[in-house]
């Protein structure tokens, strides 16, 4: 956007909330979309500092590697975690027993935005293409 001319505005401030999921089915389809979007979040990254052209502004695919800036960009992740566990352990020294049974959640969280990622990876559409799909049969299903 920056690019094209528009200002972005950061405002200190702003916070934002996350419901917990609602069902399991919920929870699966978070953490895939997470995946999905910092697959696009990274590829946009990648074109920053090339110019911007009408015929490029679909999201193209590449190879994904593994390269030094994805892996430094999860280092930094974890050292944010780490900071955010200890400071909520300081600040409530109980949290600190609710860790352990949230080992397995946190685990199966980060595969999922792997999946999510690498699904992206190899076909771009795919996830969002599913999902519309998942919510038409709803509608469908509710309108009988």
């Amino acid at each position: 956007m920056q690019q094209q001319g528009h200002t972005i505005w950061r405002q200190p401030n702003a916070r934002a909330t996350h419901a917990p999921p609602n069902g399991l089915a919920h929870f699966v389809w978070r953490f895939l979309l997470i995946g999905h979007d910092f697959y696009l979040q990274n590829h946009l990254l990648r074109l920053r500092s090339v110019p911007i052209d009408a015929n490029r502004l679909a999201v193209e695919p590449h190879s994904v590697d593994g390269s030094p800036s994805t892996i430094a960009e999860s280092a930094t992740k974890m050292e944010i975690l780490l900071e955010r566990i200890n400071r909520m352990i300081k600040n409530e020294p109980r949290h600190r027993f609710y860790l352990l049974p949230s080992i397995p959640i946190a685990v199966i969280s980060v595969i999922l935005i792997f999946v999510g990622y690498w699904m992206t990876a190899l076909n771009q559409d795919f996830l969002l293409e599913t999902y519309d799909r998942i919510l038409a049969r709803r509608e469908l299903g509710k309108g009988q």
